[in-house]
């Protein structure tokens, strides 16, 4: 993750890299089940302007994650 972007590589046999840019986020919300708060695993997910959103599964940490990218967009790093 930089400023401006949500970098995501997944995969156990080949891997798959996806670049979210985070222009145009509007909103942030972090989904965790009872094993996701227990073992502090969740979905982070960023709604953007337009409707789309971004789910960004099995996150290790959501929290720390979801604090960083608030603490960008209420910086301006993230234009909104």
């Amino acid at each position: 993750m930089n400023k401006d972007r949500v970098i995501v590589i997944d995969g156990i046999l080949g891997s798959r890299e996806r670049i979210h840019n985070l222009k145009g986020a509007t909103n942030m919300q972090l989904s965790q089940g009872l094993f996701g708060k227990h073992f502090n695993y969740g979905t982070i997910i960023i709604y953007f302007m337009g409707g789309n959103e971004v789910h960004l599964t099995d996150i290790q940490f959501p929290y720390h994650y979801l604090k960083q990218i608030q603490s960008l967009m209420d910086k301006g790093y993230i234009e909104q």
